[in-house]
């Protein structure tokens, strides 16, 4: 444990003065908190703080700490306090309303958002946090406005590329969603969110082709040719199932190329890959020639599921 010897006013030879002993409490909890020690930098900035009250940094501090502990309501009694004495420090109002959002409070937090970019309408931090939990709520139009603004301010602002397309694409926005794509796919080439997504517009305009052309570039990431023709697969099954089975679904129904939509199913197979609503679905094309291949390979029939509780397999 540190011992620390005090004295008041200025450093002699017997000790320290207080402020001195603050900085070195509070020099410590950050010290401990980059060791993720974070019970002994609570210690820490606690101590800081009882020799000097008005170091807001280690109040601060504090309150992160106690949210990396998940206590939520000592940080928020603690930023309570350091806004008490600074209403308008914008750092410690953004950390509470991010409080309220991790104490499932979103109404909280974004009326603490939109006070905040009510005197900082730059305010970075508020406007993405705001974007995201608006998103949640699938207020989209508003999460947009937000995020758009975001890359004005800051145009170096790149992380927010494939939300802005996200947000462009559910308000059927597609050029815009598909610009915005190609931008977050210059930043980050690998982004299989961003080919799916492509995809998707693509196969909602019916431009089939294309949509499987993107299907297939976000499994060429997903999955990796090793020497001797085996595959790599990164661990994601899901989306190379969900990848697979679209790209099936497109050629069998709309593309009518059943020998490589019946071996994109295979695919789907292999992953483990289920999903209910998909599959039947598809296996509702009953005029299909491929449609009893497509259920084998599946091994996936409606009529034989588990009947409900209170019904009987003949009702």
């Amino acid at each position: 444990m540190l011992t620390v010897f005090l004295v008041s006013g200025c450093s002699t030879e017997a000790g320290i003065t207080v402020t001195e002993a603050a900085d070195v409490w509070y020099n410590l909890g950050n010290a401990y908190t980059e060791l993720e020690r974070h019970e002994d930098a609570v210690e820490a900035f606690a101590r800081a703080r009882e020799l000097d009250p008005e170091l807001f940094s280690a109040g601060y501090n504090l309150a992160r700490v106690y949210i990396h502990l998940k206590k939520y309501k000592d940080s928020h009694e603690l930023l309570d306090e350091l806004l008490k004495n600074d209403s308008g420090n914008r750092i410690a109002a953004e950390t509470k309303a991010w409080v309220y959002h991790l104490q499932d409070n979103d109404e909280d937090a974004l009326a603490l958002y939109d006070e905040i970019l009510g005197f900082s309408s730059a305010s970075r931090n508020s406007l993405y946090n705001s974007a995201m939990i608006l998103t949640g709520q699938e207020e989209y139009s508003e999460a947009l406005s937000r995020l758009l603004r975001l890359v004005d301010y800051f145009p170096d602002e790149k992380t927010v590329y494939f939300n802005i397309a996200f947000l462009e694409a559910e308000l059927g926005n597609d050029a815009n969603a598909l610009e915005w794509l190609q931008k977050q796919l210059e930043v980050e080439p690998d982004d299989v969110r961003a080919w799916e997504l492509s995809g998707d517009i693509y196969a909602g305009q019916s431009r089939y082709g294309e949509s499987v052309t993107e299907y297939r570039k976000a499994l060429s990431v997903l999955v990796v040719e090793e020497e001797g023709g085996k595959q790599a697969v990164k661990p994601d099954s899901t989306t190379i199932g969900r990848l697979n089975f679209k790209t099936a679904e497109i050629l069998l129904v709309h593309i009518e190329d059943e020998t490589a939509g019946l071996d994109a199913l295979q695919k789907v197979k292999k992953s483990g890959w289920i999903g209910e609503d998909e599959f039947k679905r598809l296996l509702s094309y009953e005029e299909k020639d491929w449609l009893e291949k497509a259920a084998e390979i599946l091994d996936y029939n409606p009529e034989n599921e588990e009947p409900e509780a209170g019904e009987t397999a003949s009702d």
